[in-house]
């Protein structure tokens, strides 16, 4: 192989780069081995070609990967850049030296060293790149020099074995799952300049027992710490703003946490599972609490049985409760799920000083039937005694139930809006609607807005424009769907798992664009009717060409649904069909 461009020196093969620059390459000379001999590798800052000298500047990607001799490495300073999995998956490296020209550690250049015990990062290096040293087993210690300024996500994932981790004074980010899964980690020294701590950054590390993060830290990345069951002590600053969902659940061992009183947001299950959690200190600017975020912790099961309020949050419920609530005045937020399950519930009357309304609140409230909304509200109301929850500014319905009467005036049905009916028993359905009045004014049904609303028989959409994601999902004895002609768009999975559907009727000129709803070979049971004119476009389409497509008024589509004994009997054109 050696020519103008590539050469080898003791060992190693090179490619010309400049006047008198090389960088180390993978060994093509040998079949199916990248240097298959090698066990200790010190690049040299200058190798002879041809009477000349040139200086190794580089180590281009992949350039050892798998070689499964390599046990110590050494590269000189005069090597500027490592390329993406240079040493990658060399098992047995022991030991590896990382000079002081590096600026820059590329993605994976260690990944999956499962031996590498000794690692020295070179004093100019700026960035770790990701997945760099992760699953390196061995490694029982580092220290990020102070020259280091981001790690990159999954850096030091799953290195087992590591106890002691020192992060240099200039790192202001730890990326995404950067120490995730170090199952022997005691220590960590952060830095003062981190700002950002990325996502499940610490997650599953069972050892770490403090954390201790100073001022100037702005954010905590979802699950940042969480499965950190030794973590007894954390000293959260006041300069954070955001803390991520399940950023400390399940840290079963800690017992106080004060909320830094920049942090206005408390994210769903942030403290979930801390079983040993028995003070939180609470600031008064707190805005919105999630769903979860102090479960299965003492604090929260030694709050007396019914509504548990935190500062003006209505935060959840617990135990048993009445079934007439009349939420007390001067509550500005209700978080998501306060509700869940409870179906003893019965009535709610939301104040007026109520601001903020999270999402399926009343979710599995199956026997909620009157919701009232105080007239001088100004965010909600419940409009024409319509026994639901309507955003005033948007007309959109946000909370139903199964007595709503959806207002001639709304315009959108938003996200989860009727969960209050949903996984209703099958024994159950009876009772609740089969069908609801969707009014000439709703243009739009936001995501799961009727997710698993196991009664709905039939439905009827006449001047829809968009039906969001999952809008029908698992609506199991659904049957029959009537969209009007203003339909565009169709989002992904909005009736999948509505394993009754057997007829779809669609008055839309142009067939609306739709994302995948089931799988290709649930298709063939559902029968579509389209306007006659429209019949080649819709069987021609990419999507409604898997259905069975009839013209509307070549047969009398209008049928009538009757439940007798848990079967479903449609009647249509004379033609009786029974359907489970």
């Amino acid at each position: 192989m050696e020519d103008d461009l590539f050469f080898q020196y003791e060992g190693i093969l090179y490619s010309i780069t400049g006047a008198d620059t090389v960088s180390v390459i993978p060994n093509t000379l040998e079949k199916n081995s990248n240097y298959k001999d090698l066990q200790v590798v010190i690049i040299p800052e200058t190798v002879f070609y041809k009477a000349r000298i040139y200086y190794v500047t580089g180590i281009q990607s992949n350039a050892f990967a798998k070689c499964k001799t390599i046990t110590f490495v050494s590269i000189p300073n005069s090597v500027k850049y490592i390329g993406e999995d240079a040493f990658s998956e060399c098992e047995n490296i022991d030991t590896i030296i990382i000079g002081e020209g590096v600026l820059d550690i590329a993605a994976g250049i260690c990944y999956d060293c499962t031996n590498l015990k000794s690692l020295t990062i070179g004093c100019n290096v700026q960035s770790i790149g990701d997945y760099a040293f992760a699953n390196c087993l061995q490694l029982n210690s580092i220290t990020i020099p102070d020259s280091v300024i981001t790690i990159g996500k999954n850096a030091f994932e799953g290195c087992c074995n590591l106890i002691s981790v020192t992060i240099g004074d200039k790192v202001t980010t730890i990326g995404d799952y950067v120490f995730e899964n170090c199952t022997s980690l005691q220590t960590c020294t952060f830095s003062k300049s981190i700002g950002d701590i990325g996502v499940a950054a610490f997650s599953g590390c069972p050892n770490l027992a403090a954390i201790r993060l100073y001022d100037g830290v702005k954010s905590i990345g979802a699950f940042a710490f969480s499965d950190c069951s030794n973590l007894m002590s954390v000293t959260l600053p006041d300069s954070i703003v955001f803390i991520g969902e399940n950023a400390f659940s399940n840290c079963t061992s800690l017992n106080l946490v004060i909320i830094p009183k920049n942090v206005r947001i408390i994210k769903e299950s942030t403290f979930e599972g801390c079983e040993k959690l028995t003070q939180i200190i609470f600031h008064n600017d707190i805005v919105s609490i999630g769903s979860c975020a102090f479960r299965n912790t003492i604090w929260e099961s030694e709050q007396p049985d019914g509504i548990i309020y935190i500062n003006d949050i209505l935060y959840t419920t617990k135990g048993t409760i009445v079934k007439r609530i009349s939420i007390r005045d001067g509550v500005r937020s209700i978080s998501d799920d306060a509700f869940i399950g409870n179906s003893i519930l019965e009535s709610i009357v939301i104040p007026s000083s109520v601001i903020h309304i999270g999402n399926s609140v009343f979710c599995g409230c199956i026997n909620l039937n009157s919701i009232v909304v105080d007239a001088n509200n100004s965010i909600y109301d419940s409009r024409n005694d319509c026994n639901a929850i309507v955003e005033t500014k948007n007309n959109s319905l946000i909370v139903g139930c199964k007595s709503t009467i959806i207002p001639n005036n709304v315009v959108s049905i938003g996200k989860e809006a009727f969960s209050a009916i949903s996984h209703i028993p099958f024994a159950e359905v009876p009772i609740y609607p089969t069908s609801i009045i969707i009014p000439d004014s709703v243009v739009e049904i936001k995501e799961k807005a009727f997710l698993s609303c196991e009664s709905l028989i039939s439905i009827s959409i006449p001047n829809i424009i968009y039906i969001g994601n999952m809008a029908f999902y698992g609506c199991v004895n659904l049957v029959s769907v009537k969209i009007g002609s203003s339909i565009k768009k169709i989002e992904q999975s909005a009736f999948e798992n509505c394993e009754s559907l057997k007829m779809i009727t669609i008055d839309a000129i142009e067939p609306p664009k739709v994302e995948i709803m089931q799988d290709d070979a649930e298709f063939s049971s559902i029968n579509v009717y389209v306007p006659r004119n429209s019949l080649n476009t819709y069987r021609n389409s990419d999507f409604w060409k898997n259905f069975t497509i009839f013209a509307n008024g070549s047969i009398d589509n209008i049928s009538v649904f009757i439940m007798i004994k848990n079967i479903f009997i449609s009647i249509k054109d004379k033609i009786v069909s029974v359907f489970k």
